[in-house]
């Protein structure tokens, strides 16, 4: 195999990396501020759910424009 695939290769699994990891961390962070905000307003489960749509929602579209930037290349 050529250079030129293998660098393509390895380009293809970064981008699958770094997509993966920016929804991992946007609903962590997301349901980690609910959770504080849980535990801080004494308050059973509302804002762990909005923390958590809110942080796959942020996963999305972060991701959205990281893969638009690359295709727009």
């Amino acid at each position: 195999m050529s250079d030129n695939k293998w660098s393509q290769i390895l380009h293809s699994l970064s981008l699958l990396s770094q997509v993966g990891f920016v929804m991992l961390a946007s609903v962590c962070i997301g349901f980690g501020a609910g959770y504080f905000l849980d535990n801080w307003l004494e308050r059973e489960l509302i804002f762990k759910a909005m923390g958590l749509v809110i942080g796959i929602i942020a996963g999305f579209y972060t991701n959205y424009k990281l893969i638009m930037s690359i295709v727009q290349k």
